[in-house]
């Protein structure tokens, strides 16, 4: 039994990633996201404008490929665009 993580999807502009942007402000390979038991995780992969979530009235970037644990309903910015992390 393998312990690597289900990597449920890379984000990014390569024509490889499973979700796709055309915006210059997100990287090629900009952040992946999986679901390990019941928790989503989060980790930016070095991306040039980098990964942040809204946390109370400001922001705090992720560290690359250092996961996060996401909880639903938090607010993803990638580069110069914000959704929720029910999308992913």
């Amino acid at each position: 039994e393998s312990n690597s993580p289900k990597v449920f999807g890379v984000i990014g502009r390569g024509v490889h990633c499973d979700v796709r942007f055309t915006d210059a402000s997100i990287s090629l390979f900009h952040a992946r996201f999986w679901q390990e038991d019941t928790y989503t995780f989060l980790e930016d992969l070095n991306s040039t404008n980098k990964t942040r979530y809204v946390y109370g009235e400001g922001t705090v970037q992720l560290k690359p490929y250092e996961p996060l644990i996401v909880d639903p309903g938090t607010s993803i910015i990638l580069g110069r665009h914000q959704f929720s992390s029910e999308v992913i």
